[in-house]
Parts: structure tokens; sequence; C-alpha cells
């Protein structure tokens, strides 16, 4: 969408390698705007970005009005070339989260430090440029661009599961309500919570299915867990799903997704397919997607590491809401896609 907007010339700088379980974007063999692209390579200490080659050489070197930086302080090169931005006169921009609200004293100052480099601050959510004005920053110099993933993509496949008609459950054999959990399966996630919690409801004899999508070096564990805690009719670990169209699918036909650690852009996959989204509402220890989530509208939120209330959420949600999914994704067509996020970036560029 960038590369072929003829009000400006975008170049994007980027690497071939992945980071952090994000998968590095490979351009289609017909794709027209290679020329703009540019491959740079990452370097990492522990897993850590630390340096991007090429990137102060092109600072220096080539010609241009606006650069926009990942907002991420850990990377030294990016340091270096922002202050030689602001030296040449050229506008920085910082794309990323902002702050989060955990940091410990030391760590804010640094991170603080690091964004006041930028003339302007573009963040993932609200609650962020909040921080920020509190600690002094312009609100003039800061901007929402929220997040998005493939929103036409999407809206497709989503249109299309419409059209066929639910009859009880796709995945298992029984009209039981089915949650469902999408991502990497690790501590973090914290989904053994949620297990748990569908542990308690099924003492009071309230069964639910559950669905996880996703690997991790948490598998085994999970897998262990649900075995001895719930009916082995009732959950299925599905391991990782690349397939869009399939994964759809998972996602269409579950009640609700639960992401009982921090939640980020699964609660954007799932809102985009009318399905309700739920996390906790700890929000220093949350990713800005979290705000996507409209209490009693789109989802809830529970008590975090409280087994309990999730459960007695769960129950109250299933048995008592009924919300089509097409005001579910409401806050998606509203603020949560690219092309919201270009009208943001127009305003940056062409705006001044």
């Amino acid at each position: 969408m960038l590369l072929s907007e003829n009000k400006y010339a975008f170049n994007i700088y980027y690497s071939k390698q992945n980071l952090g379980g994000i998968r590095s974007y490979i351009p289609p063999k017909d794709y027209k705007n290679k020329k703009k692209l540019h491959f740079l390579k990452n370097y990492f200490i522990k897993n850590v970005l630390f340096w991007q080659s090429g990137v102060i050489k092109t600072v220096i070197f080539k010609n241009f009005d606006i650069a926009f930086f990942m907002g991420d302080m850990s990377v030294i090169s990016t340091w270096i070339a922002a202050i030689i931005c602001r030296i040449r006169k050229k506008k920085v921009v910082f794309w990323g989260h902002g702050i989060y609200g955990n940091e410990n004293f030391l760590k804010l100052r640094l991170r603080l430090l690091f964004l006041k480099i930028a003339n302007v601050n573009v963040l993932y959510g609200d609650r962020a440029r909040s921080k920020l004005n509190e600690l002094g920053f312009d609100n003039r110099n800061i901007l929402v661009i929220y997040n998005s993933l493939n929103y036409d993509e999407h809206l497709k496949l989503f249109n299309n599961l419409k059209k066929r008609e639910k009859k009880g459950s796709v995945f298992f054999k029984n009209n039981r309500p089915t949650i469902i959990f999408v991502g990497r399966l690790t501590k973090k996630k914290k989904i053994d919570i949620l297990i748990k919690s569908l542990a308690i409801l099924k003492e009071r004899n309230e069964i639910f299915n559950l669905k996880i999508v996703g690997e991790g070096s948490a598998k085994k564990m999970l897998i262990s867990l649900a075995e001895d805690l719930l009916n082995s009719k009732n959950f299925n670990f599905f391991g990782e799903v690349y397939n869009e169209s399939l994964l759809s699918e998972l996602i269409y036909n579950s009640d609700i997704c639960i992401s009982p650690g921090n939640i980020g852009l699964t609660a954007i996959h799932c809102l985009s397919y009318g399905t309700p989204v739920v996390s906790h509402s700890n929000f220093d220890n949350q990713m800005p997607e979290v705000e996507s989530i409209i209490v009693n509208k789109n989802g809830f939120l529970f008590k975090e590491n409280d087994e309990n209330d999730l459960a007695n959420k769960i129950l109250y949600w299933l048995n008592k809401k009924k919300i089509k999914r097409e005001n579910v994704r409401n806050i998606i067509n509203e603020k949560y896609n690219p092309y919201y996020q270009k009208k943001i970036i127009d305003q940056l560029i062409l705006n001044g």
C-alpha cells in the first residue's frame, strides 16, 4: 500500500531474518515495487536485536525527508542513525510501543531518553499516548496508529464463512460452546490458567470444548495438564496452522478466544472473524492490542492469574451473551486495519 503510493516515494529497509517468532516478509516474484525494498542484516545478542547493518550508511548518504524507525531502544544502530538524521535536519519517526508502564526506574529513564530523539512517536495504543502525555510529551507529536493484519483477506474469508450454515461444533462431536487459544505455547501465555478454569467449570458440570492452536516449549506440559483435568473428547491441540483458510475456520467456529497471558495480534486476528476475545485486565502486563477488547461488547477482561474469575466470566458470557459477529468486528473496521493506518501515515507525511 505504501510502496504503491504516488503522493510520495517510500522505500523500506528490512531483514529477511525472522524476529521473535515473527516471520519476515517475502514479496511475491511478480511484485512490481521490488526496487523500493532494500535488505539489511540483523544482529542479535541472546535473541535481542541490537544492530542493523547498513542503516547508518543509508541515513548519511541517501536523500530523504522523513525516516521511520522501529521504536525499540535495544537497537543501538537506531540511536546512532536517528541522531544523525536530527543533525541532518531530517524528520525522525519512531514507530512502536512507547512505554508499557511496568518499567523500572533506570529502564524508564533510558526509554524516555530514546523516545525524545524522535520528532514524532507513532504508537500502537491510546494508553501509551496517555502515559507519555503524563511524562511531559507534547500530544501534537504523538500519533496512535493501532495495529493490523491482512484486513482484505480476512474480510473475504469472514464473508464466505458467514454464508455457511453452522450446525453445532465443526471440530468436536457435540454441540457445546467452543473456546480457542491461538498463539505460541509458552509459560508467558499462561494457557494453564485457561485449562484450570475449564476444570473448575467441569466440576460444576459445565462442559466446554477447547481448541489450542500453536506450538511452543510448554506444549507437553499443557497436554499433560489437559489430560489430567479435562475430558479427552473436549479438547484438541492442533499444532501450528499457517494456512489462513483453515485458521479462519478454526477461529470463526469458536465462541470465544481466550489468551490468559498477554494478548497481541491474536486479538485482532480473532476479532476480524467476529469471534469475541478475552484476556486479563492488568494493562501494565499487556500488549497494546488489548485495547481492542471493548468489555461486554466484543469480549471481556478477567483478573490476572485468577482462574476462578475467568471461570465465572466464561460461564456468564457463554450462557448470557448473544452478540452478532458483524458487531464484534466493528473495532477492526474502525481502527485496526491498514486503511486507517495509511490515513495516519498520510497525515504525518503530507501535513508535515
